[in-house]
């Protein structure tokens, strides 16, 4: 995981390494690892030529170490301030650097005008762009690359940020010594953190309970309930109510086991989940007040992890009344609304996803309302526990606004949850294994059936301890 940290812990950074007397020096090792990846842009030093726009305070300094770095190894700078800027600077430069603010904005920047054929590098983040919201102050510099230092800021992974920030190199990670509640999830997470297979392990070791599906959503079920089945390799059962036409039509896998709700009547239905690793809540389930009591004697009765998606957290109405379900277990319950169903769900509260919003702050606050975990779909995805630990999940596309991927994502998380991975991270985990598999896929558009078996597929490219050695004895 890469840490993010917010503009108040770089202060913080900044005031201890002051402390320690150890500004100048760093200050170097920044400068020495810029200067690095400026040259790596320009594709050498020879003949080339470097403008840097440096500001008065830490982004400044940290430009101009660059700069000293740069001329050393043979290439023309030319630096200037805040207010010291004409066109003629930018002609004949094969690299623009941009040191003026970084996290430190306080007030609107009108960036330099640098024509389109000059790469721009960015130092921590790009000017004018405010380093925990990812809004702009007036106007912002637009980066190819920006090299943030210590550890990722959140404006460069939510609203605006991602199309100024360009590619974001990190350095000096290992400044940031102490934890911070804030990261970043990698293809490398999911390597560290799923477990293996165990030679013990059985179907029903495994096994997904999964309350889905209506007369006219049956698809959206079946989405959720395979998906669990492809990540969790068990058993999956589908409850779902009897619908008056009869049985569905829809069968997108044999596998799944599909039993018919003939009443709502909660005690067998809770009876049965007791047997299972897992329980996954909502996907086309439909809207009524029987469904609804079904779904909170469910939980309240359950002490499996829990995942619930769109007409699950419907029947909860309220935050305070799903506070009180999450009090009442012991196994914790995961959430997974895009932004409608959050604003609908937390509007009491008085919480808001809008544009400009701090998306992580939001679903933190959220976490801690509910005593859930929160999955806030989007881009960025965020992930938060109640406890403030949250993670961000950048790997999805535009490609997953299709209908149904939803549904899809629901039955990854609950299969991760049936492997026994940890909810916050299987929370995680399953929107980074879905925004990569969407990314994985080939061709002009995707369906979201197309998304669980390119999950498999792109697990099984990550690591070779996912195959199974065919020899025998």
């Amino acid at each position: 995981m890469k840490k993010i940290a917010y503009s108040a812990d770089v202060r913080v950074l900044d005031d201890k390494i002051a402390e320690r007397g150890e500004l100048n020096s760093t200050i170097e090792n920044v400068g020495f690892a810029i200067s690095r990846v400026a040259l790596k842009m320009l594709g050498g030093s020879y003949g080339k030529r470097v403008l840097i726009d440096a500001g008065p305070g830490n982004n400044g300094a940290d430009a101009k170490a660059a700069a000293f770095q740069l001329e050393k190894r043979g290439v023309k700078v030319v630096v200037k301030g805040l207010t010291d800027r004409s066109m003629s600077d930018v002609e004949g430069v094969d690299l623009y650097i941009d040191g003026v603010f970084g996290v430190g904005i306080g007030r609107d920047y009108t960036p330099r005008t640098v024509p389109d054929s000059i790469p721009v590098l960015a130092i921590d983040v790009p000017s004018g762009l405010n380093p925990d919201l990812g809004t702009i102050h007036g106007g912002c510099q637009r980066a190819d690359v920006t090299v943030t230092v210590g550890a990722l800021k959140p404006g460069l992974l939510q609203n605006q940020g991602p199309q100024f920030a360009g590619k974001v190199e990190l350095v000096l990670s290992d400044l940031y010594q102490d934890e911070l509640p804030l990261a970043l999830i990698e293809d490398s997470d999911v390597i560290d953190l799923l477990p293996a297979s165990n030679p013990q392990d059985h179907k029903w070791s495994h096994s997904v309970f999964a309350l889905a599906g209506s007369e006219s959503m049956m698809g959206a079920a079946e989405l959720a309930a395979l998906a669990s089945y492809r990540i969790a390799s068990g058993i999956v059962h589908l409850y779902y109510p009897i619908f008056s036409s009869g049985v569905p039509s829809v069968t997108l896998s044999p596998e799944i086991v599909r039993v018919g709700l003939e009443s709502l009547w909660a005690e067998p239905v809770i009876e049965s989940a007791k047997r299972f690793k897992a329980i996954v809540i909502g996907p086309g389930l439909g809207r009524s007040l029987q469904l609804s009591n079904l779904i909170r004697r469910l939980l309240s009765h359950s002490e499996i992890p829990a995942v619930l998606d769109a007409d699950g957290l419907f029947a909860m109405g309220e935050p305070a009344r799903l506070e009180r379900v999450t009090q009442g277990r012991r196994a914790p319950i995961v959430i997974t609304p895009h932004e409608g169903e959050f604003n609908a769900f937390f509007e009491s509260t008085g919480l808001v996803v809008k544009s400009g919003a701090d998306r992580v702050a939001l679903t933190r606050q959220a976490a801690l309302i509910t005593g859930s975990i929160v999955l806030l779909k989007g881009a960025p995805t965020i992930v938060a526990t109640p406890q403030g630990v949250t993670y961000v999940v950048s790997s999805g596309s535009s490609r997953l606004a299709v209908a149904g991927t939803g549904d899809v994502l629901s039955g990854i998380i609950g299969g991760l949850l049936a492997r026994g991975v940890e909810p916050a991270y299987a929370a995680a985990l399953g929107a980074h294994i879905h925004g990569r598999a969407s990314c994985h896929l080939g061709g002009y558009s995707i369906r979201a059936s197309d998304l669980i078996d390119a999950c498999s597929k792109w697990l099984s490219s990550l690591n070779k301890r996912w195959h199974v050695d065919s020899e025998s004895i």
